[in-house]
C-alpha cells in the first residue's frame, strides 16, 4: 500500500490505514479522487462503512489529529487517568516506582511526594487523606501532558515494557532516545481474569507479553527496531527469537510462541527496579471488560477425551493434594520459587522446571500429567501385554513421572504372562539332508508369468 501511493501530495500511510488531508475542500476531494484512482488501478476496494469523508478531525495511529495539532486520545491513556489511589504500602511502593521511572519529568519530586514517602516508615499508621490524593493527581497530570507523551515517529526505535502481578498485567509503548532514556507512547492494563489468576509466574508474566503485542499491533508489526522488556528472566530464554520450542511446553505456550513469531524483536531482562513504570501499572490495573470465559481447552485433559481411562483429572487433583513431594513442586512452580537447599527428591522436577505448569491443583508437564496413581496407570497400559516400546511410546505421550523408563522396563520383565512368552525356546533352523539320487525329493510350486499360469517342479538333486 505504501509503494502504490507513494509520491501523493496530503497523502500518510500506515499498513492499511490511508489518511488524506487538504488546506481546502477542493484540494481534499482532489487528492482523494487520486487515491481512489490509483486503488482502482490496482483492482483494490474499501469498505465505505470503515471510510470517513471531510471530517474536522480523526483518530490516526492512536492520536487525534485536527487543525490544532496532535493530541492523545482518552483510550490511550486511560491506564494513567484512572489509576486507583493506592490502598496500602505495597501498592504505594509500587506508585512511586512509576514515579522513579519518570524521575526527570519531575524537577520537584522531593517536595511534591514528601506525603508520599512518609507514608512507608514503617512506624507510621496508613492513614490516606487529602494530600496524598494531591499527590497522586499531580504525577497522572505530569504523565498525561506533552512533556511526557510522545507521538508515535515510524523512524524512531520502540520498545514494550511488561509486567504481571498476582491480579493484573501491564504494557507500556515508548519510543528510545539517543539518552537511552523513554517516552511513553501508549500504556495499557487490566486485571487478570479468574482463570489467569490460576496461572503459575511464568505464564502470568507470558500472558502481560502478549496482552501488549496484540494490544499494540498496529505500532508495532513489520518494525525491525522493537524491543521487549521483562523482569522475569525465564521469558527471555523462553521467547528469544530463534530459540527452539521446547517440545514438551504446554500448548498455550506453544501457541503464544507461534504469535510472538510474526513480530520482529529482542526480549531483554530488566530487573523489577528498573522496571517501575509497567510493575506500577500492573499492580493497580483497570478492571478486566471482558467477559471470563473459563479454563482454556488446550488439550490438558487429554487422559478424559477417551473412554474407558485410568485416571480422571479430579483424582489426579486429589492425589496430588494429599502427596509431600508433588504437593511442594506444585507450589514451587506456581510461586516460581524453589526452595533451598534443594531437597534430593525435588531434583528430577527442577531439571525440566521450564516444562512445568500447573492448572488448579494438577502438575503438569507440557501435556502430559505426572502420575501419583502409578501402579493403575500402568497396569492399565500393560492390559494387553504390549512390550516395552510400545508402553514406552503410549505413556509419554500422556503421562511423566521421574523413572518412569525403569518403572515400565521392571514391569514388563516381572510381569508371569510376558515371562512365559519371553522364556519359549526357539526351534532351531535346519537345513533339508542333501538328496544322493534323482527324484529323491522334489520342490512343487506354481506361478503366474504374462498372463500364464505355471507349475513349478525342481528336483533336489538336479538343481
Amino acid at each position: 500500500m505504501t509503494d502504490l501511493l507513494a509520491g501523493l501530495p496530503g497523502v500518510l500511510v500506515m499498513q492499511d490505514d490511508i489518511l488524506v488531508c487538504g488546506e481546502s475542500i477542493p484540494t481534499h476531494d482532489k487528492r482523494l479522487l487520486n487515491v481512489l484512482d490509483k486503488l482502482h488501478e490496482a483492482g483494490l476496494r474499501v469498505r465505505l462503512n470503515k471510510c470517513a469523508f471531510r471530517v474536522s478531525s480523526v483518530v490516526f495511529l492512536g492520536f487525534r489529529i485536527d487543525a490544532e495539532g496532535v493530541h492523545p486520545v482518552k483510550e490511550k491513556v486511560d491506564a494513567i487517568r484512572n489509576f486507583p489511589p493506592p490502598r496500602d504500602k505495597a501498592q504505594l511502593q509500587s506508585f512511586l516506582g512509576l514515579v522513579n521511572f519518570y524521575d526527570r519529568f519531575f524537577p520537584d519530586k522531593a517536595t511534591r511526594f514528601e506525603p508520599l514517602y512518609r507514608l512507608l516508615d514503617s512506624a507510621a499508621p496508613w492513614i490516606w487523606d487529602e494530600e496524598h490524593d494531591a499527590a497522586v493527581n499531580y504525577v497522572k497530570k505530569i504523565l498525561l501532558s506533552d512533556q511526557v507523551l510522545d507521538y508515535y515517529d515510524p523512524k524512531k526505535p520502540l520498545c514494550i515494557a511488561v509486567d504481571a502481578s498476582d491480579y493484573g498485567i501491564s504494557a507500556i509503548l515508548a519510543h528510545i532516545y539517543p539518552d537511552c532514556s523513554e517516552r511513553p507512547i501508549t500504556c495499557a492494563s487490566r486485571t487478570l481474569t479468574p482463570t489467569e489468576r490460576r496461572y503459575d509466574t511464568f505464564n502470568k508474566e507470558a500472558c502481560a507479553l502478549l496482552f501488549g503485542i496484540t494490544k499494540f499491533h498496529k505500532y508495532i508489526y513489520g518494525r525491525e527496531n522493537l524491543t521487549i522488556y521483562t523482569d522475569h528472566k525465564p521469558l527471555v530464554g523462553f521467547f528469544k527469537p530463534g530459540a527452539p520450542t521446547p517440545e514438551n511446553a504446554s500448548p498455550r505456550l506453544i501457541r503464544w510462541s507461534l504469535i510472538m513469531e510474526t513480530y520482529d524483536y529482542k526480549i531483554i531482562h530488566r530487573p523489577g527496579r528498573k522496571n517501575g513504570n509497567a510493575d506500577a501499572l500492573s499492580r493497580l490495573p483497570l478492571p478486566h471488560t471482558h467477559h471470563d470465559t473459563g479454563q482454556e481447552i488446550a488439550g490438558i485433559h487429554l487422559l478424559e477425551l477417551s473412554s474407558g481411562t485410568p485416571v480422571v483429572h479430579t483424582e489426579i487433583a486429589a492425589a496430588t493434594a494429599v502427596d509431600p513431594i508433588l504437593r511442594t513442586v506444585h507450589e514451587a512452580v506456581f510461586l516460581d520459587r524453589w526452595p533451598t537447599p534443594l531437597p534430593a527428591a525435588l531434583k528430577p522436577y527442577h531439571n525440566v522446571k521450564a516444562e512445568l505448569t500447573t492448572l488448579d491443583s494438577i502438575l503438569l508437564r507440557g501435556e502430559r500429567v505426572p502420575a501419583v496413581l502409578q501402579q493403575r496407570i500402568l497396569d492399565s497400559l500393560h492390559a494387553e501385554h504390549h512390550g516395552i516400546t510400545k508402553m514406552k511410546a503410549v505413556a509419554y505421550s500422556y503421562i511423566w513421572w521421574p523413572g518412569l523408563h525403569s518403572h515400565i522396563l521392571a514391569y514388563v520383565k516381572t510381569c508371569p504372562t510376558c515371562r512365559e512368552t519371553l522364556n519359549t525356546p526357539r526351534c532351531e533352523y535346519k537345513s533339508w539332508p542333501t538328496p544322493t539320487n534323482h527324484w529323491q525329493r522334489v520342490h512343487v510350486d506354481y506361478c503366474s508369468y504374462e498372463g500364464q499360469d505355471y507349475l513349478v517342479i525342481v528336483d533336489a538333486w538336479s538343481r
